[in-house]
């Protein structure tokens, strides 16, 4: 009995103590969840407790330790231990990991300001590039529409200026810096002449071309005036007077082809520069030696510069005609060749006709059958040139008008062939260069110049306000 009460006892106890192991277990793992939930601060805490119910496990284990009974239970515990301890390691690891990434973004962190602190740096840095910029854009360029309104200024000019820096020009102020010379240019118009001797534009022009450009404007009426058109054979306004340092500017080397060397200084040739005059102050010499329509005698000359196979020569020359009849004995008219044989081909060889028709005292009715028929031998096909295969030679394209106008064929042939009148036109074309009349048509009626076509009421007014009479 006694040993069935002591073994009863021991499995009672046994079973105790499994409870408490299961009990003991179950607090592990409660304050294992505990510490998962609170991290880093409760973990300290967590693992005491867990040391603390190891010890107290290991201490009831070794009570058992002469009972054969318990080894299988001390063996299983013992795995339950290390399985634990297994977890641990596990959750130290997971622990580090944390604060592994915690240190790098603290570190993350830090590094953040010094990288706004450098970006700030470079932005300043832009900033303050803008600026310095803007500040010397706006000393170069100051006034920016005086510039192209007034007139330029260089460097060695500013450098005469007061100390203040401010050079005036007139009731203006213009600043420019360039490092070619000031050039000084004279304008010699009439500033009544209105918008046909307006240089605004031409200036522009003048100013892009040379930045440095010192603009004085002179009235022709004045002594100045009457001095440079005397000095420089002036014959037509506006007229352009470039000092000698316009030889010292990047301009000089292409613009020297325009540009006419008188007296140390050089006026601009506005034939070549194709500047229109508004104002002739010397009208062309009427020619004489060409036939003169209208009255010998009369006092107001018109003279026609013309291209007959140009259509607007032809237009004004129409339009002329019709006002002619009216004014014929107050009137004497003469006509300038002017070919322009790059834009029109047969144009010279219809001079020729002209000319070869006055050798029989028709000049001014072959003049009216050239204009009048214009498309038609404008379109005929020129000779063939010299070494081309023979073929049939191919008739006088102006013939036919010669026949009409009761020329004789032969004659006019054999003029034209031999081109008897070349010197006649290359005189008229030298005239036309000297006035810079270098488009058509073009004319004078008195001191009045027209170019391009105009209506017949125009021709009109011109002639009557010459004349001093109402229409």
């Amino acid at each position: 009995m006694e040993e069935e009460e002591k073994k009863s006892k021991k499995k009672q106890k046994n079973k105790n103590l499994s409870n408490k192991t299961d009990r003991d277990q179950d607090d592990v793992e409660e304050e294992k969840s505990k510490s998962q939930e609170q991290e880093t601060k409760d973990k300290p805490e967590t693992d005491q407790k867990k040391k603390k119910a190891d010890h107290e496990e290991r201490d009831d284990l070794d009570e058992l330790d002469d009972d054969d009974d318990l080894d299988d239970l001390d063996d299983d515990e013992d795995d339950d231990f290390d399985d634990e301890e297994e977890e641990d390691d596990d959750d130290k690891d997971e622990d580090d990991d944390d604060q592994d990434k915690t240190k790098k973004g603290k570190e993350k962190l830090a590094q953040k300001p010094e990288n706004q602190r450098l970006k700030n740096r470079i932005q300043n840095l832009f900033a303050v590039i803008i600026v310095l910029t803007g500040l010397l854009l706006g000393a170069i360029f100051v006034d920016v529409a005086q510039l192209f309104q007034a007139q330029g200024l260089s460097v060695k000019k500013m450098q005469q200026a007061e100390e203040s820096g401010v050079i005036q020009v007139g009731d203006e102020q213009t600043w420019i810096l360039n490092q070619n010379p000031a050039i000084d240019m004279t304008v010699v118009n009439d500033p009544e002449c209105g918008e046909k001797c307006d240089v605004e534009r031409i200036m522009l022009a003048f100013k892009q071309a040379i930045p440095t450009l010192v603009v004085n404007k002179v009235d022709y009426k004045t002594e100045q005036g009457k001095k440079l058109i005397n000095e420089f054979d002036i014959k037509a306004l506006p007229s352009f007077i470039l000092e000698d340092q316009i030889k010292e500017t990047d301009f000089f080397e292409q613009g020297k082809m325009i540009l006419e060397e008188k007296n140390d200084k050089f006026l601009v040739d506005n034939g070549k520069a194709r500047l229109p005059y508004g104002k002739y102050l010397v009208m062309p010499k009427f020619d004489n030696a060409s036939p003169i329509l209208g009255n010998p005698n009369a006092e107001l000359e018109v003279i026609i510069f013309g291209d007959f196979q140009c259509p607007y020569s032809r237009k004004f020359q129409e339009s002329f005609n019709e006002v002619f009849p009216k004014y014929k004995d107050q009137l004497k008219v003469s006509f300038y060749q002017l070919p322009l044989s790059t834009l029109h081909p047969k144009a010279l060889d219809a001079a020729n006709a002209n000319l070869c028709a006055m050798d029989q005292d028709k000049f001014w009715e072959m003049n009216q059958e050239l204009y009048a028929n214009q498309e038609e031998w404008g379109k005929s096909q020129p000779p063939a040139s010299p070494g081309a295969s023979p073929s049939p030679e191919p008739e006088n394209p102006f013939l036919p008008y010669a026949r009409k106008i009761g020329l004789n064929p032969t004659e006019f042939k054999t003029c034209m062939d031999e081109k008897t009148h070349m010197p006649i036109i290359q005189n008229d074309l030298k005239v036309a260069q000297e006035f810079s009349i270098n488009a058509t048509p073009a004319a004078f009626i008195g001191d009045e110049f027209i170019g391009g076509a105009i209506s017949t009421e125009e021709i009109e007014s011109i002639i009557n306000e010459k004349l001093g009479t109402d229409s």
